[in-house]
């Protein structure tokens, strides 16, 4: 199951530096410091397979696997050894980690074997050109665990597919957890968290062996998301096998169904090359760092909502609707914003907002009536034609169900279309008179004045159109 949350307005006064940072970071280490991985460590393998190393301990890794009763693994290393398959067989092996745990301690090859001392220095060859392998050396490794590795793992990805989805999250999710909270909490957040998920890794799947990857750290802003938004309703994007749609849930909610997730996940199909444990961690130490900011991120909504206010914000439905919009209420902001319309006058720049508020339901008795506030603007000036121009294109593609524009108002856009020798937006003037009230003698005349204006521009099919469609009736 997939459950993510889309948001619009909480961001818009803050630019998230952290996000960016933290991006801009994963980015160089995989596109700049992670490149030629794959080739290097492709090379030391097949140096590997041409040296004496695997004629010394791929025998004895199957006999280990025999003496474990792993018959089937034992088989299956036995087939690569024969079959000279090198890469893979060695893969098994030292993914293994307590065979390579006893090979380490010279109990695999013991210092009775009769090549001992060569394999001791070969195999000390083989480890340290590992290390130079960037992801290699600064991947967190179960074996070896160190302060540095714990911080430098998140910011490693496995594969363009890992990083990208790892990006794509953290850009959804965590610029509203910065611009609520502030960057440098933000960024504490979101680093303690992946300790935390490296810790949960470790107490869950000790022998699991590397570990690289953002999620953890991403899987924190996650949890402090939750609760930072706590009740308040915001969309969310699911999806359940092919199955996807949007729902309106108080943010809080996402956090036991994530949570929930991951342990299912987890004990349904184990760690495996998917750190689910890790991904738990960081989202619990991401909620928890989160809590005790939840007051901290209702004053900046509201410093949101209220902030950068034009001179005639004093409108007590302009401060609620902004108020609404920043607590995600969509619904009644727009209501709100349908009030603020009517009492904008001429204010463009308000109408704009409203505007801009209530297009996001084109259904919604506040988009309609917002619409006719804007379209009765009486101004000639190019900035009120232009709007009027946009808000009615727009309004036509959008409207839902049908278009709802008073016969009044139809009436002065057709004058205000001849004035501005407009002859497209003019017939869908006209037309939409025909549409709403044939017969009024105001969409008779003003079809008659549109036809002989378009004649005269040399519109004359337009023309002839118009004259066709009233004299049908």
């Amino acid at each position: 199951m997939v459950l993510m949350p889309y948001l619009h307005g909480i961001t818009r006064a803050r630019f998230p530096f952290g996000v960016t940072l933290l991006v801009l970071i994963n980015a160089f280490v995989f596109f700049g410091l992670q490149s030629g991985d794959e080739a290097r460590y492709a090379a030391e393998v097949e140096h590997y397979s041409k040296g004496p190393l695997p004629e010394i301990e791929l025998p004895l890794y199957e006999t280990y696997l025999r003496q474990q009763k792993e018959q089937q693994d034992a088989g299956t290393v036995k087939d690569m050894i024969a079959s000279s398959n090198i890469a893979p067989a060695l893969t098994h092996m030292e993914n293994d980690e307590v065979f390579m745990q006893k090979l380490h301690a010279d109990q695999i090859v013991t210092p009775q074997h009769p090549d001992y001392v060569m394999w001791k220095g070969v195999r000390a060859d083989h480890e340290a050109a590992l290390a130079k392998v960037f992801t290699t050396r600064y991947e967190f490794d179960t074996r070896h665990p160190s302060w540095l590795t714990a911080l430098t793992h998140q910011f490693l990805h496995a594969d363009i597919g890992h990083i990208f989805g790892n990006m794509l999250v953290l850009i959804l999710i965590a610029p509203a957890v910065e611009a609520l909270i502030g960057t440098r909490l933000f960024l504490a957040i979101y680093l303690c968290s992946g300790f935390a998920a490296l810790g949960m890794h470790l107490l869950l799947s000790p022998g699991a062996g590397g570990l690289l990857g953002a999620s953890g750290a991403i899987s924190g802003a996650m949890g402090a998301f939750a609760v930072l938004l706590g009740r308040q309703k915001i969309p969310f994007f699911y999806s359940i096998v092919v199955y996807f749609d949007v729902i309106r849930a108080p943010a809080l909610l996402a956090l036991p169904i994530w949570l929930a997730n991951e342990i299912v996940q987890l004990m349904w199909l184990g760690d495996g090359h998917v750190a689910y444990g890790a991904h738990f961690g960081g989202l619990l130490m991401g909620a928890l760092l989160a809590w005790p900011l939840r007051k901290r991120a209702r004053e900046r909504m509201a410093q949101v909502s209220l902030g950068d206010q034009p001179a005639n914000a004093g409108s007590g439905h302009l401060a609620r609707a902004r108020r609404q919009m920043a607590a995600m209420n969509y619904e009644e902001a727009r209501k709100s914003y349908a009030q603020v319309a009517q009492e904008a006058d001429s204010d463009e720049a308000l109408l704009q907002e409203c505007l801009n508020v209530t297009a996001l339901a084109p259904a919604s008795e506040a988009y309609h009536a917002t619409v006719a506030q804007v379209l009765r603007l009486a101004g000639n000036e190019s900035a009120t034609q232009a709007m009027v121009l946009e808000t009615f294109r727009g309004y036509l593609q959008k409207a839902q169900p049908v278009p709802r524009i008073r016969v009044s108002t139809l009436v002065m856009l057709a004058e205000r279309f001849i004035r501005q020798r407009n002859p497209p937006e003019l017939e869908r003037c006209v037309r939409l008179l025909h549409a709403t009230a044939p017969n009024d003698p105001r969409s008779r005349d003003t079809a008659s004045r549109s036809a002989q204006f378009l004649g005269e521009a040399g519109e004359r099919t337009r023309a002839a159109q118009l004259n066709e469609l009233f004299a049908a009736r």
